[in-house]
């Protein structure tokens, strides 16, 4: 659980088990996935009471790729995401509108990381060998990003 790569003695593995379920005939290839980073921007008002930058660190915890404070699989953990699972707007918004101060939010753009196009506000669908990845490292951008534009709050 939590990996993301395909190492030799899991892919062993998953093909012992395949060869005694497979067809007579038919080829198995045990492939790693295509991991694909995306841009996601979102843009959100906040409750007059609340601080800006402590929501954005409640924020920037939720949609991690690790664990919240809580003990729960944050929004991009590896465990959330499999193969060819779409993303949509409404799973970004919903998550972002359950957080206590955020009072709404205005806008969601995603987008293939490197993508020339200006994004969407409807989803993003992946392929079957793909999975959605988000690290939001600012080391490694590459990896997948999610900003919040924050107005409103305390200043």
């Amino acid at each position: 659980m939590g990996s993301s790569t395909l190492t030799e003695y899991v892919q062993e593995k998953v093909a012992r088990h395949l060869e005694a379920v497979r067809l007579i005939g038919e080829d198995l290839e045990i492939r790693p996935p295509r991991f694909v980073p995306l841009f996601i921007n979102v843009s959100l008002c906040i409750h007059p009471h609340y601080w800006i930058e402590d929501i954005r660190f409640i924020l920037e915890q939720e949609f991690s790729d690790g664990y919240t404070p809580d003990g729960r699989m944050a929004f991009f953990h590896a465990d959330r995401w499999t193969f060819g699972q779409a993303l949509r707007v409404s799973q970004i918004i919903g998550a972002v509108q359950g957080i206590q101060g955020v009072a709404h939010v205005i806008d969601v753009r995603l987008k293939r990381w490197n993508e020339v196009t200006p994004g969407t506000q409807d989803g993003i669908e992946v392929r079957g060998n793909e999975i959605i990845q988000v690290h939001n490292d600012p080391d490694h951008l590459e990896r997948g990003l999610i900003q919040f534009e924050i107005r409103g709050g305390r200043q």
